[in-house]
């Protein structure tokens, strides 16, 4: 797995890929779970790829 979810806060959430670094900001966490899941499909280990 190329993402991890961290917590930010008291509510906020944030995608973050060991390659593309920071993804995405938000205080759904189902929101960024979905942007995981979706970024987990795409990313094919390379810069540029999003």
């Amino acid at each position: 797995m190329s993402t991890k979810i961290d917590k930010i806060g008291n509510t906020g959430w944030a995608l973050r890929c060991t390659i593309h670094g920071l993804i995405a900001n938000e205080n759904d966490k189902s929101l960024i779970e979905d942007m995981q899941r979706r970024h987990e499909q795409t990313c094919a280990g390379s810069k540029g790829t999003k």
